[in-house]
């Protein structure tokens, strides 16, 4: 069944939501949770939606596992190298998008996680504020997503 009349705005919805709170992260070093929240359920319910119009709820609770999988590295990361629970949040929506797309499109987010990551990370270097400055990682994990989004229209 083609179900882009779901996919479509979907995923537009999942990235504006995405670029808002990388802005916040730049400003503010916080992703909120008034939308984290509400994204994480929205794309509960819409993974949820294109596994049943798919005919494939396997997908749809394969999709929502790697949403918890991502958040349980986070949290780890959280733990043990600093990272912020805004990230740990933002982790689930992120992981159960990717999710859908399946493990192709994880693996291609990683590398884009690992670019993006550098990438705002690297004005600090060039300040030299050392490794010890605060990073902004929300924006480098939605480029990843798009990164892997990409990758899973593509392929």
């Amino acid at each position: 069944m083609d179900n882009t009349w779901l996919l479509v705005p979907g995923l537009i919805a999942i990235v504006a939501v995405s670029a808002w709170l990388s802005v916040i992260d730049i400003r503010e070093h916080l992703l909120p949770n008034r939308l984290v929240g509400p994204l994480a359920g929205g794309v509960a319910i819409w993974v949820v939606v294109m596994g049943l119009a798919d005919g494939d709820i396997g997908r749809s609770v394969a999709a929502l596992g790697w949403g918890f999988a991502a958040s349980a590295v986070f949290f780890v990361f959280h733990l043990t190298a600093g990272l912020g629970m805004g990230d740990v949040k933002y982790a689930w929506p992120v992981g159960a998008t990717l999710g859908w797309f399946g493990w192709g499109s994880i693996k291609v987010a990683l590398v884009g996680l690992a670019i993006g990551g550098l990438l705002v990370a690297l004005p600090g270097f060039v300040q030299r504020k050392g490794l010890g400055h605060r990073v902004a990682y929300g924006p480098a994990m939605a480029f990843a997503m798009v990164c892997g989004i990409a990758n899973g229209l593509l392929v």
